[in-house]
């Protein structure tokens, strides 16, 4: 993996302009792995992971969600759905804006002094929607256009990559990590605020337009 270190948005820019057509991720600690949140350590019992736990946990949500959603889902709309609401799934978020990618990046501002990082990928494979193979039969993994499920989507230019080895960090090839030092992601926070990259944009609902203005006024100008 090739490590970088950028300190304005100036200089994620330049950076950018090299990598037209990948993927981007932006962690809020440098530190974080490629690994989609089912499988992490933290988020799982003792022992392996387990794709019959996994499945029987997308039922669940299924049918505790179903008074909300107004038509039917597809298995892959159904993870994408409740990835954007929190489940753990096996897939990874990353957006084809890496604007986007680098306010959650700098969106903690630097907290406990943790440097934030965007990574830079190449697409994978894509997936075809139209197959009837289950997403949990896949072996290798794939990139998909994620599904409007949700109004977040298309406003973070949201795009997946779905993992069959959800328990292991992927590290494809020619893998980028730009770092933002803790200290500066609030200047980059800021100027981002100031072109349109905001959590009132990226989340276009009431609970994003809150911690929007909470964030102004605190830090803003409000």
């Amino acid at each position: 993996m090739l490590t970088d270190n950028i300190e304005t948005l100036d200089d994620f820019l330049k950076c950018c302009s090299q990598h037209q057509g990948k993927i981007f991720r932006g962690v809020s600690n440098k530190g974080y792995q490629l690994v989609p949140a089912i499988g992490r350590d933290s988020n799982r019992k003792a022992g392996s992971h387990g794709p019959s736990q996994e499945q029987e946990a997308l039922r669940r949500f299924k049918n505790l969600s179903w008074p909300h959603v107004s038509r039917d889902l597809t298995e892959i709309q159904w993870l994408a759905l409740g990835q954007h609401h929190g489940l753990w799934t096996r897939l990874l978020d990353w957006s084809t804006s890496p604007l986007v990618a680098l306010y959650f990046a700098v969106v903690n501002m630097g907290y406990e002094n943790h440097d934030g990082a965007v990574y830079i990928a190449s697409k994978p494979q894509a997936l075809d929607l139209d197959s009837n193979t289950s997403v949990f039969d896949l072996k290798e993994v794939r990139y998909f256009q994620a599904p409007a499920v949700s109004s977040r989507i298309p406003a973070q230019s949201g795009v997946f990559t779905i993992h069959p080895e959800p328990d292991k960090s992927w590290e494809p090839e020619n893998l980028v990590q730009l770092v933002i030092p803790a200290a500066k992601c609030g200047d980059v926070k800021t100027d981002l605020s100031k072109i349109g990259i905001s959590e009132a944009a990226l989340f276009p609902d009431i609970d994003g337009q809150a911690r929007s203005v909470n964030w102004l006024f605190k830090w803003g100008d409000l």
